[in-house]
């Protein structure tokens, strides 16, 4: 189960449960590439919910 938080303005932090995980978002949010804050894996994004239809669009879930 991933948790979505906002830590830095326009930006959506994503915290993975395994690298598994990282490397399946990672591919699929491609060719966006990824910073890191505080070693997860941030994407832009105005707030969870554009992140969260970002996510449905590309059809990934990380509800698992």
């Amino acid at each position: 189960m991933a948790h979505l938080k906002q830590d830095i303005p326009n930006r959506v932090t994503v915290y993975l449960d395994d690298a598994e995980q990282e490397l399946a978002l990672k591919e699929a949010m491609l060719p966006e590439k990824p910073r890191y804050f505080n070693g997860s894996p941030t994407y832009q994004a105005s707030n969870v919910e554009e992140f969260k239809a970002k996510l449905d669009g590309i059809g990934l879930s990380l509800e698992k």
